[in-house]
């Protein structure tokens, strides 16, 4: 959407959550490691990385890894309001360059509905997303949205500009 030409570059950092720590720290710091990760085998490149969590009840929410997880996620994600805290970190390693930032959005699923859940899970769009849903394709069972879309999907771009 910006015009920019980018390559994807998968990054060999191990992520994990940390409920004692806030949402907003545990993103930023899993989105530097995934940049660094990258910027250390690209020196000269302009970094970004992200990670987004989702939170609810003082949860932390990563991947689902299975179907019987998606569904505990889907359980707890549906008796409270979820906080999707996105973060991008920029780094150019050889220019010693380094941006954070970080943005919450919230989310208020309808009561849940097992036919429903059981449809969205039958998708398997769940795999590889934060509380194991997307805006993009469970919006029909979500009650409201506050806060910037593209937080809830994974790259804030307002906050790739900002440091421009």
């Amino acid at each position: 959407m910006m015009g920019l030409t980018f390559d994807v570059v998968p990054s060999d950092f191990d992520e994990w959550l940390d409920d004692t720590r806030s949402a907003e720290d545990m993103a930023i710091e899993l989105a530097r490691g995934k940049a660094a990760s990258v910027a250390g085998r690209f020196p000269d490149a302009i970094v970004i990385g992200s990670d987004t969590i989702v939170t609810v009840k003082g949860k932390q929410l990563g991947k689902a890894e299975s179907l019987v997880e998606a569904r505990d996620m889907w359980q707890l994600a549906t008796s409270a309001p979820n906080k999707c805290t996105t973060s991008i970190v920029i780094i150019c390693a050889a220019e010693k360059y380094e941006y954070r930032a970080a943005d919450n959005a919230y989310v208020t699923f309808k009561p849940y509905d097992t036919a429903a859940v059981e449809a969205y899970l039958a998708t398997t769009d769940w795999h590889d997303k934060a509380g194991a849903w997307s805006i993009q394709k469970c919006r029909n069972m979500m009650l409201g949205v506050e806060g910037d879309a593209e937080t809830i999907i994974g790259l804030p771009t307002r906050l790739l500009v900002e440091p421009f």
